[in-house]
């Protein structure tokens, strides 16, 4: 298995929000798309469903629009 391929790997089974972040700020300063677009997703597929009216939903919304 490549680095590349235990990478998305990883990412796919990551639980923690705050490693996907870390992966998708570190993907961007190094134009792997590949890698922050795997991030970005598995991000948004952990996230909890929604609850209108709370500042955690908008910042989702928000997310969700600039990853894709």
């Amino acid at each position: 298995m490549t680095d590349r391929s235990k990478m998305l790997a990883l990412i796919g089974a990551c639980q923690d929000p705050r490693k996907l972040l870390k992966w998708i700020r570190s993907a961007r300063a190094d134009a792997d798309r590949e890698i922050e677009n795997a991030a970005s997703r598995r991000l948004v597929s952990i996230l909890p469903k929604e609850q209108a009216g709370r500042f955690e939903d908008d910042f989702r919304r928000a997310l969700r629009a600039t990853s894709f």
